[in-house]
């Protein structure tokens, strides 16, 4: 676990479906945040060899917290260890409502916890979406944004039907007060999120 403010952290897990001809890394990343009613995982994925520490340190996150445990997915298909976070605490899960994805998809609640914003960007038919935590001026955005190739861009899916429409709507985040950009992919952004993310727009 990196920690990154009190009640913020994240960690890479190597993703079990990974292959060496792909082009992001094996390691994954997932984030934590206490929000001010409930513990958060975003896009878990509990770390191979060592799911007995994980559990254990999670357990007493739980204990300490004495909350509900909620589980945000920046697209459905990072669902991950979703369903044993599920079954573990009994956790409800946040997916895109319009998700055109056809795999499983645990989608129980249609409520953020409190202080966490969903922006559903136009022209995303996929069902990706983007957390803004406000308090800790961090957003976490799945596969959106990436840092493979040594650099932090835009990623648009192959798979997505409007492109255009996708990369117009990118702009809107630049009204919010980003320092940090959590990503699937490649390492994190930890400070100057807005500045990275105005570049990243302008070489789309």
């Amino acid at each position: 676990m990196h920690e990154l403010a009190p009640g913020l952290r994240y960690w890479f897990a190597p993703h079990p479906a990974w292959r060496e001809d792909d082009n992001w890394p094996e390691g994954v990343l997932c984030a934590y945040c206490e929000a001010p009613d409930a513990l958060v995982l975003f896009d878990p994925l509990v770390p191979r060899g060592e799911e007995d520490e994980f559990w254990r340190a999670l357990d007493r996150d739980v204990e300490r917290l004495g909350m509900p445990v909620r589980v945000l997915l920046t697209a459905p298909w990072h669902d991950r260890d979703t369903t044993l976070v599920v079954e573990r605490y009994g956790a409800d899960v946040w997916a895109h409502p319009e998700a055109l994805w056809k795999g499983p998809v645990l989608t129980t609640t249609q409520e953020l916890p409190a202080g966490i914003e969903a922006f559903l960007q136009e022209g995303n038919e996929e069902g990706q979406a983007f957390f803004f935590i406000r308090r800790l001026q961090t957003l976490v955005t799945g596969d959106m944004f990436s840092g493979t190739g040594g650099r932090f861009h835009v990623f648009v899916s192959p798979e997505e039907p409007n492109p255009e429409a996708f990369l117009a709507s990118l702009s809107g985040l630049l009204e919010l007060p980003i320092e940090r950009v959590l990503i699937a992919h490649g390492d994190p952004v930890l400070s100057n999120g807005l500045a990275e993310i105005r570049k990243a727009l302008e070489s789309a």
